[in-house]
């Protein structure tokens, strides 16, 4: 550490395996002999894998430690990329429920990245989950597999948790004349799912139907609305139909 590497750096200017025999060794600056391998990501090289001994004896194992290196820094940049966009959408998701002026011109960018436009049926579905039942508590890993269920059942929509036992999905509705049994049966479906192949309960509901993206905060309001009185009314069911509740939830 804190020393110039003379071998890497004739690699790196390269741009290819450069190897260092015995004679070669003795000429540069705090080389042995053995073998340098550019490590590459995205078409460009991030730096140099040296190894020690006669470079013919460990080109093997070179390639092999290159390989490995550059599969751990996709695997890296993959897992950052997944956690920034859902740091995204969670930032979309809270600005959009909650009617945040100040986030505006942010959302405009985030819509853009999600393709979401701002004139088209959606509705916001609120999943709330029941930890409590399995050992796995509110981890993670636990979330973002619902995640992945959910925008995986409802093609074209995004979900993010807004706390530590709320996910919010924003339905893009499939048709303009969108109904009840559009997505009713795939609400169920999707739930005994979570139950199943995850292990956690959880209890949906679905908000209002909304031509225009400025008015998901409604949608959204009357989704937990629907929820605290599907809780109250039916609390051995799962999931919550707004369209199926409205006239009762009303007369309430």
């Amino acid at each position: 550490i804190g020393t110039i590497h003379e071998g890497a750096i004739i690699a790196l200017q390269r741009k290819s395996e450069f190897n260092v025999d015995e004679n070669q060794s003795k000429k540069l600056n705090g080389v042995c002999p053995g073998i340098n391998l550019v490590i590459e990501f995205q078409n460009s090289v991030v730096g140099v894998i040296g190894v020690t001994g006669k470079p013919k004896e460990v080109l093997g194992y070179g390639k092999l430690i290159k390989m490995t290196a550059e599969m751990m820094i996709e695997q890296e940049h993959f897992i950052r990329e997944l956690e920034w966009n859902n740091r995204i959408k969670e930032e979309m998701m809270v600005a959009l429920i909650y009617n945040k002026q100040d986030s505006f011109l942010l959302l405009e960018e985030y819509t853009k990245k999600f393709k979401i436009p701002y004139e088209h049926p959606t509705a916001i579905f609120i999943v709330e989950l029941n930890f409590e039942d399995t050992s796995e508590n509110s981890d993670l890993n636990v979330s973002n597999r619902i995640i992945s269920l959910l925008e995986g059942t409802f093609k074209e929509s995004l979900a993010a948790m807004i706390n530590s036992k709320t996910i919010v999905l924003l339905h893009k509705c499939l048709r303009s004349n969108n109904k009840i049994a559009d997505y009713q049966e795939r609400i169920r479906e999707v739930n005994e799912k979570i139950h199943t192949q995850i292990g956690v309960n959880a209890k949906i509901s679905t908000g209002k139907v909304y031509d225009k993206l400025s008015d998901v905060h409604k949608s959204f309001d009357i989704a937990k609305e629907t929820l605290l009185f599907g809780k109250k009314m039916y609390p051995d069911d799962n999931t919550y139909i707004f369209d199926s509740l409205k006239c009762e939830m009303m007369f309430s």
